[in-house]
């Protein structure tokens, strides 16, 4: 049985190897100068990060300083790779929360406030293009939010509004219209993509409102 699996996956040995060899080399591998200059010198936007929900279930203050955390977010790791601006994804687990979609909602939204509270120096809120080179400038985190997920507006037509008082449901939604117009829209219905159609029609004939 030993020599028909040697067999049997022996013509796969030569791409096992060249796999190997090229992780290895990855690893292995340097930033020249010339890109760690041209990196440094933009500014650089990530558009996700779940972090929020460590935020408020797990209690991460995000200027944690411990080299053995595995999330991806701390203000030591945006320093180290010159991240300008993050945006927080509100997302609400759908089974752990259902009949408090909102509620839960409203929670991670604070949290990042709260964050950015705790870490006045380093971390600032944004609502702007011109908050985020703001925050560049003084070589602040800038932090912006969206809220992901259709079911966090529980089919309600006023908790869109709600959600922009609270400056994160456009956030994302402000900055995309400056670039464009039709991606404005495309996030818009993602955001709405689990509303059902009748919420859908009147949230349609709302949109002059905002």
């Amino acid at each position: 049985m030993r020599t028909n699996f040697i067999s049997a996956i022996g013509w796969r040995l030569p791409g096992c190897v060249l796999l190997l060899a090229c992780v290895a080399a990855a690893q292995t591998s340097t930033v020249t100068a010339r890109a760690r200059t041209i990196h440094d010198s933009a500014l650089v936007i990530d558009t996700h990060a779940d972090t929020p929900q460590r935020f408020l279930d797990g209690n991460y203050d995000i200027g944690s300083t411990d080299p053995k955390d595995p999330g991806h977010i701390s203000l030591d790791k945006a320093g180290a790779g010159n991240l300008g601006a993050e945006f927080f994804s509100i997302w609400v687990e759908p089974k752990s929360n259902e009949g408090h979609f909102a509620r839960h909602t409203f929670d991670l939204l604070d949290s990042v406030y709260e964050q950015a509270a705790r870490h006045p120096d380093r971390m600032m809120m944004a609502y702007s293009v011109a908050d985020i080179e703001r925050a560049h400038k003084a070589r602040k985190l800038a932090a912006l939010m969206g809220i992901e997920g259709g079911h966090s507006i529980e089919n309600d037509i006023h908790l869109p509004r709600l959600f922009a008082r609270e400056n994160s449901f456009n956030n994302r939604f402000r900055l995309e219209k400056i670039v464009s117009k039709k991606l404005c829209r495309f996030d818009l219905q993602v955001l709405l993509f689990n509303a059902d159609r009748f919420f859908l029609l009147r949230f349609a004939r709302a949109l002059a409102l905002f």
